[in-house]
């Protein structure tokens, strides 16, 4: 538990801008332990607190061999209730089409419907997505 602890506080400091290259192959085999830190329980989760900073640790640790395990889980986020849950599941597919672009495209449709959103921030993120599209 002292190694979780460790490795909360590293992301925080790499939150606020810090370099914690050094502690990348501790969080590496903390994740790799048999008994794992992180079982998709916070995705799943109904406190939309817990939902937003999964997503948000998934924006920055996800790479192409968690894109499976959480795509499904992540794609339901997108007709979430809470505004900020949405958003953070849109940036977290902007990230996803960044390492793999060809998983994107039966969501089309769902992307385009939530251009007519009301909330600013779920705009800002899916335009963000749309020029990502563009280029």
């Amino acid at each position: 538990t002292k190694i979780k602890d460790y490795i909360t506080r590293l992301i925080y400091c790499d939150m606020l801008g810090y370099n914690v290259e050094f502690g990348h192959i501790h969080a590496v085999k903390l994740t790799q332990s048999a008994k794992g830190l992180w079982d998709k329980r916070d995705l799943r989760s109904s406190n939309h607190l817990e939902v937003c900073s999964a997503l948000t640790a998934l924006c920055h640790v996800m790479n192409a061999d968690m894109i499976p395990a959480v795509f499904n889980l992540v794609e339901e986020k997108l007709s979430h209730p809470k505004d900020l849950v949405r958003k953070k599941a849109i940036m977290v597919f902007n990230r996803l089409f960044h390492n793999a672009p060809d998983l994107m495209t039966h969501l089309d449709e769902k992307f385009r419907h939530m251009l007519s959103n009301r909330d600013p921030g779920v705009l800002c993120a899916i335009l963000c997505l749309f020029v990502d599209f563009v280029k």
